[in-house]
């Protein structure tokens, strides 16, 4: 029965260092993700007017909202 239990403890050891690692992958994976698309409207608004910027910045439909935007929570 103990022995049961010890093995029963080291597979749910492995899984919680499993899931860990996913996790990690996956956080990992959303920041490149995120920073992928501010580079795309950093290289957008090089080629633009300030008032398109300010559209580019302020569209509600943007995952991540203004990074330069103080009024935002963080």
């Amino acid at each position: 029965m103990e022995q049961l239990l010890t093995s029963q403890r080291e597979l749910l050891s492995g899984l919680e260092e499993e899931n860990e690692a996913i996790r990690a992958q996956i956080s990992k994976e959303k920041s490149a993700e995120r920073n992928r698309v501010l580079d795309k409207k950093y290289a957008l608004a090089l080629e633009m007017s300030y008032s398109e910027q300010l559209l580019l910045w302020t569209d509600e439909d943007d995952l991540f909202g203004n990074p330069f935007d103080l009024r935002q929570e963080k």
